[in-house]
């Protein structure tokens, strides 16, 4: 797993933290995942999201051909969760969850991301609005 970094460095990083947002990204291969680490790692990013501009996390897993990305940012005190996945067919879909509670966003993500439970997941297909 590449671990994310959860401490800014540097006095531009640290300039951009203070004025904008900081992106966090994890990519997870499935052949090392440490579950406990890596919900360690997730609850602690969206802890300590703050609704900034471009401030969110993202998390893919490597090598999964139908499972793309899940992504989560702040809005106000409630989270919006994103994910996309391939159908059976190979066409992306993108799916959205708003209005969630920071609990509910983490172990949402945690579930998509190390769980990849993808079935019977409500959420808005917003495929059209981003791809076009």
């Amino acid at each position: 797993m590449k671990k994310p970094s959860c401490d800014v460095k540097g006095f531009k990083n640290k300039l951009k933290w203070y004025f904008s947002g900081y992106s966090h990204e994890i990519i997870v291969s499935n052949e090392d995942i440490e579950e406990s680490y890596c919900y360690y790692i997730i609850e602690n990013i969206i802890t300590n999201l703050r609704d900034r501009k471009y401030e969110h996390l993202v998390a893919k897993v490597e090598n999964n051909i139908y499972f793309n990305f899940v992504q989560t940012a702040k809005y106000g005190k409630k989270f919006r969760l994103e994910y996309s996945v391939n159908d059976g067919d190979f066409n992306r879909h993108i799916y959205m969850l708003d209005e969630l509670t920071e609990r509910e966003c983490i172990d949402l993500f945690y579930k998509l991301l190390l769980m990849q439970e993808l079935n019977d997941l409500p959420g808005k297909d917003i495929t059209k609005e981003v791809l076009g």
